[in-house]
């Protein structure tokens, strides 16, 4: 969890800049799904490390889940918006 933690940060980071520099309108929007993502993710973190869980079905659900509908549906948006500035993806 802690390279999926890294990993992500840094992504999330690097589109949250673009997003911030091409001006998209749902910035907030896209910025606070992965706030949610991130919360969980330091939940199943803490919960492995502290409580001594395991990788649980339910985790890995959520994160396959999470990743889905934030790639086809939320990131599919910032895609469109990109393209409209003349960025190819």
């Amino acid at each position: 969890f802690r390279e999926l933690k890294d990993y992500t940060i840094y992504h999330f980071g690097a589109e949250e800049l673009w997003m911030k520099e091409l001006d998209y309108p749902q910035m907030q929007v896209h910025i606070q799904q992965h706030r949610l993502f991130m919360d969980e993710i330091s939940r199943f973190e803490h919960e492995l490390t502290v409580g001594g869980a395991f990788v649980s079905i339910g985790m890995l659900t959520f994160i396959k889940e999470w990743l889905l509908n934030h790639i086809y549906k939320i990131d599919v948006e910032y895609a469109a918006h990109l393209r409209s500035k003349g960025i190819s993806e």
